[in-house]
């Protein structure tokens, strides 16, 4: 049949983007959208949730490490360097690792002074995490599971109690979750470029949360040594570049460190405090504290030694801690028990969550509806490893930051707060555990 020139015209116009867009690519682009749609919705509901708990039942002046960060993100806007806004106020100082309170800082300069604006920070950041718990999901298990994803993280309360309590949670989830989503990529396909990408983000991570600087060891290079996709000598390239591209992206503030203090500071001075913390005797060994912690011991050792900068004091703190250890060994599986019960929420419930809303200055419902809801979300997401087990799924990066929650808890003590680097795994287990109860609820249905 001959065309006319009309028809013709239509057919060539119509016809490229009949070829940009083949009818298969036009079926998978509404499933597509209709996820994005999903994820939207669990954000609104999300920014809904914390919103009104933000400006009707969160604390108005945040205690523990919020405040720390609130003072400290002041004093790095006013041109005052990392440096203590408590205590010897001016003193150098890298308690916490610079992420968190640099972007702080940032939101100060821009004008958000008032701790209210830096708990919408958190907040926003927040609702960041709900959008990477539905991409982690979808990457690992599918639409489905990563819409189911998406609503859980919008309304866990272990997310938004803490997104509105100025800590570094919240960034480190992000941080975590895309991690998570690299490294998925990384176990298909990996290439030197995707090595790279896991390096700088696992060393943004570092630089929020120090202790995450594990993933290196027990995640990134795993991934990359035990992968028979490509050849060993490719293998040993890619882990290099990931360790390198680690090294570098922290070595601006560890060089910083090194001009500031006597001894060498990698990322925090932290950790010495929290471990004696946890290991103060006889306190945290037996009685009304046990498993969790006691800072006399780590006050009485700095009142003794006021001459000594942080990086000195944090080498004495350390030491001290690891000594009690020694000395309390038969003590030892009787308080790691502890500590595990009170990071759950099972040991002297009560007690945990007074101390935890007191830390934060939070309402104890807030941190009540926390706690029971880990007791819901922790055996959905081991149902859901042993499913994505069973058909032989990827997930260790699911359950990499988990490890080290126990190695945490272990060494130093037990609350709640603890577990929340691993909550973005868990919730993502969860839902694929949800998906396939909803799977079995709708084949019983008539």
């Amino acid at each position: 049949m001959v065309q006319t020139g009309a028809a013709v015209e239509t057919e060539l116009i119509e016809a490229p983007a009949r070829l940009s867009h083949p009818p298969e690519t036009r079926v998978q682009a509404r499933p597509e959208a209709r996820f994005w749609l999903v994820v939207m919705s669990a954000v609104a509901l999300g920014a809904a949730v914390r919103f009104v708990y933000l400006f009707h039942a969160a604390p108005t002046f945040v205690g523990g490490d919020g405040f720390s960060y609130y003072l400290e993100a002041l004093r790095i806007a006013d041109g005052l360097g990392y440096t203590s806004a408590l205590g010897d106020v001016g003193a150098e100082l890298a308690h916490h690792p610079p992420g968190w309170v640099t972007l702080l800082a940032g939101v100060t300069e821009a004008g958000g002074r008032s701790m209210r604006a830096h708990q919408v920070t958190g907040l926003v950041i927040g609702l960041g995490v709900i959008v990477v718990a539905g991409l982690v999901g979808r990457r690992y298990a599918g639409r489905r599971v990563g819409a189911l994803a998406a609503f859980l993280a919008a309304v866990y309360p272990g997310f938004w109690v803490l997104d509105v309590q100025i800590l570094s949670e919240p960034l480190g989830l992000l941080a975590g979750g895309l991690l998570m989503l690299v490294l998925a990529d990384l176990w298909q396909r990996p290439t030197l470029g995707r090595a790279l990408l896991a390096g700088a983000i696992a060393g943004a991570l570092a630089l929020v949360r120090s202790e995450q600087l594990l993933l290196l060891a027990i995640a990134v290079a795993p991934i990359l040594l035990l992968n028979r996709r490509t050849t060993i000598r490719q293998r040993l390239t890619c882990t290099a570049v990931a360790g390198l591209t680690v090294l570098v992206v922290i070595a601006p503030w560890t060089i910083h460190n090194l001009g500031r203090f006597e001894e060498p500071v990698v990322l925090s001075t932290n950790a010495g405090s929290a471990l004696l913390a946890g290991n103060c005797p006889p306190s945290t060994y037996s009685g009304e504290l046990l498993g969790h912690y006691d800072v006399r011991c780590a006050v009485e050792l700095a009142r003794r030694t006021p001459d000594l900068d942080r990086s000195k004091v944090e080498s004495a703190l350390r030491s001290a801690a690891f000594d009690n250890m020694l000395d309390n060994v038969d003590r030892l599986p009787a308080t790691f028990l502890a500590r595990y019960g009170r990071t759950i929420g099972v040991f002297r419930p009560y007690q945990t969550v007074g101390f935890a809303a007191g830390w934060l200055g939070s309402a104890t419902w807030a941190v009540w509806a926390w706690v029971a809801s880990f007791w819901l979300v922790a055996p959905l997401a081991a149902y859901g490893s042993v499913l994505l087990r069973r058909v032989k799924a990827f997930q260790w990066p699911l359950i990499a930051p988990l490890v080290i929650v126990l190695l945490v808890v272990t060494i130093a003590y037990g609350e709640p707060r603890y577990h929340t680097p691993a909550d973005l795994g868990l919730v993502v287990l969860a839902a694929v555990a949800l998906d396939r109860l909803a799977g079995r609820l709708r084949s019983a249905a008539p």
